[in-house]
């Protein structure tokens, strides 16, 4: 005898695959990546899970699954986002965000000119509340010497020697403690 025989396939688990942390993201700076899932019933829509913290300010998840915008806090996040496939199944999954403030702008100092005093001025920008100590010496091999301390302000500052009586002189800039 012949025996008809039905098979029903089922689809492999729901899951997201999207790996934690996400991506760092920086302060201020748009910020974009995609979530991944496999299994189940494609096409998928995401959202945040129900007991999910919250994205940072300024990021929004799209139901196709991108985390986007300009972070505007900085700071750990946790968020539990869902994956739903089409015959709504469901699978949270718990991911960190890490936005890390913008990193400061490089330091340039202007190449120093000598006055027609004779003294030797250049000038440089400033971030506020950072320390600077101006450094000279006659060689580039040094030794150096520390000729003044300053604390940024947030705008820019120009540097006189008074005491550059050397034919040459090189400065250089630390920055921090």
């Amino acid at each position: 005898t012949t025996q008809f025989l039905a098979l029903t396939i089922a689809p492999a688990p729901l899951h997201v695959t999207t790996a934690s942390p996400l991506p760092n993201a920086t302060l201020g700076v748009y910020y974009s990546v995609g979530l991944s899932a496999n299994g189940g019933l494609p096409p998928y829509s995401w959202s945040l899970a129900p007991a999910s913290g919250p994205l940072p300010p300024g990021l929004n998840l799209s139901t196709n699954g991108w985390i986007s915008g300009i972070p505007l806090a900085t700071g750990p996040f946790g968020i539990s986002v869902r994956v739903t496939d089409s015959a709504q199944g469901t699978n949270d999954w718990f991911l960190t965000l890490m936005v890390n403030p913008p990193s400061p702008p490089p330091v340039v100092l202007n190449a120093p000119t000598r006055t027609p005093s004779g003294e030797f001025e250049f000038s440089f920008n400033t971030l506020s509340g950072t320390n600077y100590t101006i450094q000279y010496a006659t060689a580039l091999s040094g030794p150096w010497t520390s000729v003044l301390t300053i604390v940024g302000s947030g705008n820019p500052v120009t540097i006189r020697d008074p005491n550059s009586s050397d034919p040459q002189r090189f400065y250089r800039l630390k920055v921090g403690p």
